[in-house]
């Protein structure tokens, strides 16, 4: 009897105890799921302003790739999220040659500008050509079309480099011989449409995923 006693009176003496650790355990969970939530809403808040600003810069550049393409009459794309200037081969380059005429350099300082004004893109540079096999006074420069569209998107990103200050880091160059037209290769407008020079505009989006940066922690069962 004396033994049940000492243990009711022990028993007593921990529950409060016992609840009080159970209590204090819930609260800091709450508090720690507060916290978590408080941060989540922070980094829902900062991709609203970060999409918000992205959409307004795209639509900047699209007016501004618009008005250049209406001034300088060369066409002014849209591939997915990407924007693209599309400049025949003629304004820039003589015929069977890559290097950049007077007139060519003009235009592409005028791109160049631009490409200052948003160093949230990068620029990708597209040569393509239709699909005549090159002349054979030319055959010792360029093999193939694929040597002659991979040199004029080179020229091209050399020139932007080297007299544009672009940084070299934003900028790259691509050939895609005749095998990306925009047109038929059966009629001499065609295949004019398709020896061209496309620059891309493309968007960097740094922006980070919600709550990429904050890992739920993991809490014990209440």
């Amino acid at each position: 009897m004396k033994k049940l006693t000492v243990l009711l009176l022990i028993s007593v003496l921990i529950l409060p105890l016992l609840v009080g650790c159970s209590s204090k355990a819930k609260d800091e969970r709450i508090a720690s799921l507060e916290s978590q939530v408080s941060d989540l809403r922070s980094d829902l808040e900062q991709a609203r302003q970060a999409r918000e600003q992205a959409e307004a810069r795209a639509a900047e550049l699209q007016a501004d790739l618009d008005s250049l393409s209406k001034r300088l009459q060369i066409e002014m794309a849209e591939q997915e999220q990407n924007k693209l200037l599309r400049i025949p081969s003629e304004l820039l380059f003589a015929s069977g040659s890559a290097t950049i005429s007077q007139s060519g350099s003009q235009m592409l300082g005028e791109v160049a500008n631009i490409v200052d004004n948003y160093p949230e893109y990068d620029i990708r540079v597209e040569g393509h050509t239709d699909n005549k096999q090159i002349l054979p006074e030319f055959q010792d420069r360029f093999r193939s079309n694929w040597e002659l569209s991979t040199a004029r998107a080179t020229h091209v990103v050399r020139y932007m480099i080297n007299q544009q200050n672009v940084d070299p880091e934003r900028i790259s160059a691509v050939g895609y011989g005749e095998y990306r037209p925009i047109a038929t290769n059966e009629t001499a407008e065609g295949r004019s449409q398709n020896r061209r020079v496309e620059i891309y505009f493309v968007p960097k989006f740094e922006v980070k995923p919600i709550g990429e940066a904050r890992q739920p922690q993991q809490e014990p069962p209440l």
